[in-house]
């Protein structure tokens, strides 16, 4: 069991070194253009935790993804987006994936890159980082 354990380890060490040595200019162009996110938002549960999550007092320092300008703080833009992305049951475009890596990186990393101003090259770099990590 520790030798399983210390190979996990490695491994889980050697994903995180190269997540975080990945430039955008290592990552394909098709790739990056294929980064992208809209699902159900009109569906009547999404509208009504859509307005909940704007309904409170909040920071105004990200988008929920409802048209428009709807901004709450980030944590409940990465909710209500990934609720509203999930809610189709989307794969993020790969069908030979069982999961929805995009689900799990997309919402929070949105949110996080509205509110921290990052550049539209880090956060394409960190959105197919995480996709491909996930």
């Amino acid at each position: 069991m520790t030798e399983l354990r210390e190979q996990v380890e490695s491994g889980m060490r050697g994903l995180i070194a190269w997540a975080a040595a990945v430039r955008t200019e290592d990552i394909p162009a098709a790739a990056l253009q294929r980064t992208a996110m809209i699902a159900a938002r009109d569906e009547p549960e999404v509208r009504r935790l859509h307005e909940q999550m704007l309904g409170r007092p909040a920071l105004r320092e990200a988008t929920v993804f409802r048209g428009g300008r709807a901004l709450t703080d980030r944590y409940s833009a990465a909710a209500a987006n990934g609720a509203a992305a999930d809610w189709c049951e989307l794969d993020g475009g790969y069908r030979k994936a069982v999961c929805h890596a995009g689900l799990y990186t997309l919402s929070a990393l949105l949110a996080e890159a509205e509110a921290e101003r990052l550049p539209i090259g880090e956060l394409l770099r960190a959105a197919t980082v995480g996709y491909e990590v996930v």
